[in-house]
Formats: C-alpha cells, structure tokens, sequence
C-alpha cells in the first residue's frame, strides 16, 4: 500500500469520526443549537457550554457541586424542528441526581416534550429565576416535565405549561412564583408501569397556580399543602387523600368546561384557609373522610356528597361553612361546633334544603307566606296567620317571600330567630305595621343584606334584595326585639317608633311628615355597599336611647327637623350644611365636616352610667386629640393623630390590648371597654413647645390649658399669653371661639 492510499484511508477515518462525535463547542465559544437534537445531556458535562437560539438567545450549561448540571435560559426560545425529539434530554446515570434550570428574560421549550428525564432518576429538577418559561409538548400523552421519580421544585418566575400532562414526579414544590397549567389531562400527577395515578405530595407557598384541564381529574395527590397566601384555583376535579389548607386557598370551579369541578376528599383534610367549590362543583368526602374547618377558616361549596360516609364528618370549629343550592346533609354530621354553618337556599326550590342553620346555631325552616286568608300552623310550619286580626305570628323561620301586606293594621310578632331574605312591602292601602315579639324576650329579626349576613339564598343574591321593610305611606312600630336590617323606607305622613328595641341598621330613610321618634332603644347604622345614613324628615329620641353611626351619617331637609338630637350631639358637633351649596343639612363634626362616626346620647346619662376615662400619651412632633375625656362602656371613641405618626396602639387599665380601628386620613376608632384605657401615639421629631395637643388628655405632658375671655382677644394657653385676631363670642346661649386659635394652640 503506497503511503498516499494510506494517508487518504487516515483522512476518511478521522472524518467518520468526526461525523460520530457531537459538536460541543470550546469553553464560552457559542454554537448554534441543533433543534433535530435538542439539549443532549445525556453524555457527561464537562466545563461550560453555551448554545445560541433564535432571536439572540443562549443556552448555558455547566456543572456545579451544589447544584449539578446547571442550565441557564437566557431568552432562549427552542423550537424542535421534529415532534418526537424532547428540548432538554437528561441522564441521571451519567450526570448525577441534581438538575437546575434557570430562566431569564422571555424564554420557550418547544417540543416533545420540555424536560424528559431517565426512569432511574429519583432526585430533584430545580426551576429556578425570574423570567418567563413557556412549555409545548407537542406529543400525545406527554408531560411538559417528566421526572417518574424525581422532586421538581419550582421556585421564582412565571410558567406556562401546555401539553397532554403537565407535571410527572413524585413530589412537587411551588414557592414564590406564578404557574399556569393549560393541560389535556392532569396537571400534576405520578405515574409508574400501571399508568398513572396519585402524586406523593405537592406543596404550594406564597403561589398562585391556574389549571384549565379537559378531562377529570386535573389534580390527583395523596397530600396536598397550600400555606403563605398560596391559591390553587381548577376549572376542574381535584382528588385529594390529604389536604392541608393554611392561609391559603384552594378553588375548584368550572371556567370554560362542561364537566363539573369537584373536590374528592379521601383522606382526613384540615382547612385553615379558604377552599371554595362553585357553579356545578361538588365536594365528595370519600368513605369515611373528615374536613375539619377551623381557626378562622371558610369553606364554600357548591354541592356537598358523602358517599357511603357513615363515619365522615365536617368538623367546625371557629370556621365558617357556606353551602347553597339545597345541599342534601343526610347521613353526613355538619358540626357547626364554635363556628358558623350557613346554608343557601335552592333558587327553584328552597324546600329541597335539608336544614338551615342562623348564626346562633338555631335551625330555621323555610317558608313562602302567603296573606290572602287564615293559613299555618305555628308549630308545624313555623308561621300562623289569622286574616281576622291581621296578625302573622313567625317562630324560627327563614321567609323566602311573603305577599305584600293587606289593607289596615297588621301585626307581626316574632319568636326565636325569623330571618327574612325577602322585602316587606305594605300596600297603598295599609294604616300601621307593628313588628314585636310574642312574649319572647330573645326574639331577633333579621333582613337580609346587611353587613352582618346570617343566612343567605341564591335569590337573594340574584335578584340584589337589600333587606328591606317598605312601608309605602304606612305607620310602623319596631318594639320589644332585636333585629338587625338593611333598608327601613317610609313616605307619605306617617311615623316609624323604634321602642324598647336592639335595631342594627344600614339604612333609615324616613321622607315621611311623621318624622322617626327613638324610645328606651339602640339603634346602630353600618356602612353597607351604597347605603349608611338615616335620613329623616325629623328625628327624636329620649335620654335612654342610644344612637351609634359606623361609617353613616345623620342628615335631614333643615336643622329644624335635626333639633331633636341637638342634646345628644358629642361636645363640638353641631347640626349645618357641609357646604354652602348643600341641599340639605346634617350632623357636622369639630371640624364642621359631615360626620360619620360618631355616637348620639343623653349627657346626662354619664351620671347613671359608670364612664373611664381616656389618657393620651404621645412622643415626638405630632398631635393626639379625642372626641371626648371619658365614656361608658360600649361606645365609640374617636382618636384623631396628626404628623408623621411611626406607631399608635391602645391599652386598658390591666394592660390588655385595646383594638385601635384605622379609619383613615390620621383618624382611629375603638370601642370604650369597662377600664380606663391609654392611647399612646409615637411621632417623628421631637416635641413642639406647643403641640402635643389632647382633648381629654389626663398626662401633664400632654395636657393644654388655655384661658379665653368674652369679648377680648387675649388668651392663654398654659399661662403662656398670647394674641388672637378674634374674641370669643356668646349666640344663642352657646359660646363660639375662634377655630384659628384652636387649629394654631393645638397644631392642627
């Protein structure tokens, strides 16, 4: 053989060779990456190589002690050019237990499959970074990630996984970032030479994760742990042997789906955040499985089973449990225990629910009232009305509807708890309305749509009612009862009597002549959605009454008609326009603002009525002020800070905390309990020399005293003289200062 055959047959066979071997590139000199390949790390990483991608991307690999084989997606997007080949092959066997992807910018893994490790690998896949991922597989009956064997943990970042599955492993962790699971079949799920079934554990923290799955169940787990504000939400079924919800929640809904989200519990579940079931979803608890809700926690559900359950249970305790659309409770234990169990009412047939349970725990029968003739009898039904007297007597009964009231005087007496998640409306023709108790000293009436919602139903949730009594031009008297109401509307020249009676209210608005007249009683106005006042005609009450407004206001055509509360204003509060262009006139606080936080009582009640006293105490440049020096227990208690305020809280006598209410703009609200209580105030700077101004305080720190005189413009403040623009003055027997002097003396 000539020595030019022979260096020709070297030649050949060093580019055969050639051919054979991957190409890898040099340390940190890019090549293009091989999308009929993908990212091969099925042969051993040595050193670093980096890949380039479409539009400008790279892909890193190198290998670290702690972390493995290290991939770094830089706006790497990586579209396979063929279907069968996965983005990112790797082999355990040759590269070791730990693979760490980390993404930045805008990135894609296109292809059959995203990650696709061996069978044998049974240790972690980190996804870790703050970028954005996009999985595609494109293959049937493939996962976004395939790790039989393996913890995946994804931590950080946002992801959007599209495939047949999207999760195969054994356990999966989600920290701290935002997951979208957009999949044919299951989420998240194991699986193993059977095929696939439940996944060991998956834990979610401080996430929120999106499944939109097609075929049931889009979650298969034998434990699932939400904790740290983390949300799963499912358009879909979620099986669960264990369940553990702690502040967080869990939602199984139907979105864009036919087929219905349910929740199969399998297992014992313990709720401590929220997980909510709606629309057509159910909550199955499986063979004698038990959801314990508890610590604050709410569960709502669309539609509660036990299957064969004879020892499965929901536990309450100090929960809240809402079930609507007449949920059938047979043969499964509803504990309402410490908490509360509120159940709706079906929206075609109210009758079919089983049992519905008031906030107190008393159980109420629904029922449709009809006033035409005599019908009901009070102790089968819950309700007796007798057309003759026109009396209609209700004894623990959830009203549903009720006919519009007759002609004269009708009397409704109560008994036990009656709820009402209908309107009463009078007709034209109806002279008085007396809602009473029937010799029942805890009768309570509640309307529904009100802030403090007992039992709710699907009507009235659709049909917007607000709770509301409607008296059209018809007198009405509300006696001897507690009840807690949304709207009391009232025209013509008739007169509502709140008497002897415990009324929470959102709305009182009495256009009527009559005017509304408060006897021995308490009222409280909240806030509700758009509604938070008593407007009235005219408005009176006696020395035994108290009148407290939550985020409401007291308002009427003329101060005349306000003249009857006038007495039982707070000191500094007075009756007048908020504005010169104001149509009508209402309660004004110290500020000569519209108050709507406040409380109307007898002064001199404070002498039948043991009252504590409030201190103020404050460091540094800003000012602490109170509505009032003392009050008796029960009453609202305004606090008002002005400057750079680092810190405020409130304490009684015994040093228990007292709850400080934020109600905005520097002003604080607490509830007088029966013990002095301080309110200490910390301010940037250093005290002013004056400053520092309290109403009520009882600190020698804190404490102004100033001095005016009728008629002269010379004041005092701490026996410290000083010169004002104007002279107090005395109009209508009530004294008027100067409201400069007062804002400049106390900072203000």
């Amino acid at each position: 053989m000539t020595k030019k055959k022979l260096l020709g047959i070297i030649l050949c066979a060093m580019l055969v060779l050639l051919c054979a071997v991957p190409a890898m590139a040099a340390d940190n000199e890019p090549s293009e990456l091989d999308t009929t390949v993908g990212l091969d790390l099925t042969k051993k990483v040595e050193g670093e190589i980096v890949y380039t991608t479409d539009e400008g991307g790279t892909i890193t690999v190198a290998k670290d002690d702690d972390k493995g084989v290290v991939v770094t997606l830089d706006n790497a997007d990586v579209y396979m050019s063929v279907d069968d080949v996965p983005c990112i092959n790797y082999d355990s066997t040759v590269n070791g237990d730990k693979l760490t992807i980390v993404v930045k910018g805008d990135c894609a893994l296109n292809g059959a499959t995203g990650i696709m490790t061996d069978d044998a690998f049974n240790g972690t896949i980190e996804l870790t970074g703050d970028g954005y991922l996009f999985m595609r597989g494109r293959n049937d009956d493939v996962a976004d990630i395939t790790a039989k064997n393996a913890t995946v943990n994804i931590s950080g970042g946002q992801y959007y996984l599209e495939a047949a599955h999207g999760i195969i492993a054994d356990k999966v962790n989600i920290s701290d970032s935002m997951v979208v699971f957009d999949v044919y079949y299951d989420a998240i799920a194991s699986k193993d030479n059977d095929g696939f079934k439940a996944i060991g554990e998956i834990k979610v923290a401080n996430s929120d994760v999106y499944i939109y799955s097609y075929i049931a169940p889009s979650i298969e787990s034998d434990n699932l742990i939400l904790t740290n504000n983390a949300s799963v939400t499912s358009n879909n079924m979620v099986n669960l042997r264990g369940l553990v919800v702690n502040g967080a929640q869990l939602n199984a809904l139907v979105c864009f789906s036919d087929t219905a989200g349910v929740t199969n519990v399998y297992g014992n579940a313990v709720l401590d955040g929220t997980l909510t079931v709606e629309d057509e979803g159910s909550l199955v608890l499986n063979y004698g499985a038990a959801l314990t809700v508890r610590n604050n926690a709410t569960l709502v559900i669309n539609d509660l089973k036990a299957l064969d359950n004879k020892d499965g249970a929901i536990i309450n305790n100090d929960g809240k449990i809402v079930v609507p659309h007449g949920t059938d409770l047979k043969g499964l234990p509803l504990n309402g225990g410490c908490g509360t169990v509120t159940v709706l009412g079906d929206k075609d047939d109210p009758t079919s629910t089983n049992q519905i349970y008031a906030m107190d725990g008393t159980a109420l029968r629904l029922v449709s009232i009809s006033l035409t003739e005599s019908n009901g009898d009070l102790a089968k039904d819950g309700y007796c009305y007798d057309s003759n007297t026109k009396v209609l007597t209700l004894e623990n009964v959830l009203v549903s509807a009720i006919d519009q009231l007759p002609s004269g005087d009708i009397t409704i007496k109560i008994k036990g708890t009656v709820v009402f998640e209908c309107a009463i409306n009078s007709s034209e023709n109806t002279n008085s309305i007396l809602i009473t108790d029937d010799n029942d000293k805890n009768a309570s009436l509640i309307m529904q749509k009100t802030r403090n919602i007992t039992v709710l139903s699907v009507q009235e949730i659709e049909n917007d009612a607000q709770g509301e009594i409607d008296t059209y031009n018809s007198n009405l008297t509300i006696e001897n009862i507690t009840a807690q109401l949304g709207l009391i509307r009232g025209g013509g020249n008739q007169k509502l009597i709140i008497k002897d009676a415990d009324i929470t209210a959102a709305e009182i608005d009495w256009a009527a002549s009559g005017g509304v007249e408060v006897i021995n009683s308490n009222i409280t106005v909240n806030k509700a959605e758009r509604y938070g006042r008593i407007f009235a005609h005219r408005i009176s009450m006696d020395d035994k009454s108290v009148i407290t407004f939550k985020d409401a206001t007291l308002g009427s055509y003329s101060r005349e008609g306000l003249k009857g509360i006038t007495d039982y204003l707070p000191n500094g509060y007075s009756v007048g326009k908020p504005e010169a262009s104001a149509a009508d006139d209402y309660v004004l606080d110290e500020n000569g603002e519209q108050a709507d936080n406040f409380v109307l009582k007898a002064r001199s009640s404070s002498s039948a009525l043991k009252t504590y006293t409030i201190t103020l105490e404050k460091t540094g440049n800003g000012t602490l002020a109170s509505d009032r020096s003392s009050e008796s227990q029960g009453a609202t208690v305004v606090i008002t800070a002005k400057g750079s305020l680092n810190k405020i809280s409130a304490k009684d006598l015994t040093g228990a905390a007292v709850t400080l209410t934020d109600l905005g703009a520097g002003r604080y609200s607490f509830n007088m309990p029966a013990a002095n209580v301080t309110v200490s105030a910390a301010f940037s700077g250093t005290d002013s020399t004056i400053g520092g101004g309290t109403t009520g305080g009882n600190t020698e720190k804190d404490t102004l005293v100033m001095k005016m005189i009728i008629g002269s413009t010379v004041y005092t403040v701490n026996d410290k003289a000083y010169n004002g623009d104007a002279a107090p003055v005395i109009i209508d027997d009530r004294t008027l200062v100067p409201i400069r002097v007062i804002t400049e003396t106390c900072g203000g």
